[in-house]
């Protein structure tokens, strides 16, 4: 951004930032436009792409076979015909079934609760977590949102056990399965092989690898995999284990954005029908919206001191930490996503007045 050109290009600029550092980024890479200059980004956040961009390409086609590009439409029509999977201008379909959003979450206050945990502290030298108790019910999922260093993979280590909280008091008597926050290639055999050794239900796995498109690279190093493909691995792996609870740490990460709505959906498939209960931490608004019944929001001054909500509404969640970012979304009429407002836009200066910061 500081550079001085006429044309400027981002690969990815979302890439490891939080929801709050990558809507700054977004607002930073739009005042380039503003200031009469090209701009072309490459993203996988459809909320942060529909933030900063007036215009998009599609791309589509068969992965490591080719790709054709769309012609330009407007970011809304762009993004629903993503979705629908079926481009207008060009009369191509490129997927079989459009992605679809619910537009308000499941009933999840009819469900029964499953467990309940304490209010709880984890203290290290110079950070403070405080979490509020909360209950999660049977076939619920519970996204947690916030920005990064205010411990929300501290919260998701106390509750699987890695970590003590400050009183020892919080142990939970469940089978839990984690999936940790950084992923790396545990060893050089095969993705198969290393399946096996994390005592997966073998009958879940070859459907879960069904369903994630996972069947090609078994037989594959896991030191050969891209961090998208070890991504895919290990929420299979992590979902098919038998478990009543299951933890997800940034499981959209390095993940474009057709295999994140694929992600979400086995997620939110394999907890509802098997009512269990899953809690996930991530980034992405669409995907954390997607798949969530209820959130938890976490606050805080980064690296010093911590707060995680008891979980609350979705829309609850959300509008309050879109006020604190001073940004609004709705939902699009037509595919029910969520929907970031342009800056100063009428309905943006709309919801700011009414105080409504996510209209869902």
């Amino acid at each position: 951004i500081l550079k001085n050109a006429d044309f400027y290009f981002f690969d990815e600029p979302s890439a490891f930032l939080d929801v709050k550092e990558r809507l700054h980024a977004g607002k930073a890479i739009r005042e380039l436009a503003e200031k009469q200059k090209y701009v072309l980004v490459i993203e996988h956040d459809l909320a942060l792409l529909d933030y900063l961009s007036d215009y998009v390409h599609v791309l589509f086609g068969k992965k490591h076979a080719y790709g054709a590009i769309s012609s330009r439409l407007s970011v809304l029509n762009g993004i629903n015909q993503y979705l629908e999977g079926f481009l207008k201008n060009e009369n191509i379909r490129f997927r079989d079934k459009p992605i679809v959003f619910a537009k308000h979450a499941t009933a999840s206050e009819q469900k029964e609760p499953f467990f309940s945990y304490e209010s709880f502290t984890k203290s290290y030298n110079t950070f403070k977590l405080e979490a509020k108790a909360g209950t999660i019910r049977k076939g619920e999922i519970i996204g947690i949102i916030g920005q990064n260093g205010i411990g929300k993979s501290t919260f998701v280590k106390v509750l699987a056990g890695i970590e003590n909280d400050d009183e020892n008091k919080l142990r939970l008597q469940y089978e839990i399965a984690y999936k940790e926050q950084y992923i790396f290639a545990e060893n050089e055999g095969t993705a198969r092989e290393y399946a096996a050794q994390q005592k997966v239900d073998s009958k879940q796995f070859k459907l879960a690898c069904n369903q994630l498109a996972l069947n090609e690279l078994l037989d594959r190093k896991l030191s050969e995999l891209s961090g998208g493909e070890l991504q895919k691995l290990k929420v299979a792996i992590t979902l098919s284990k038998e478990a009543e609870l299951y933890l997800l740490d940034e499981p959209s990460a390095f993940l474009d954005v057709e295999e994140r709505l694929r992600v979400a959906s086995f997620i939110k498939s394999r907890i509802l029908t098997s009512e269990k209960a899953c809690f996930v931490v991530d980034h992405d608004l669409v995907f954390i919206d997607y798949l969530s019944d209820r959130m938890i929001l976490f606050s805080g001054e980064k690296a010093k001191h911590g707060l995680a909500s008891k979980p609350m509404s979705k829309e609850e969640a959300l509008n309050a930490f879109l006020k604190e970012l001073n940004i609004t979304f709705r939902r699009d009429a037509q595919t029910n996503r969520p929907r970031a407002n342009k800056p100063n836009s009428e309905k943006d200066r709309e919801q700011k007045k009414q105080g409504k910061y996510f209209y869902g």
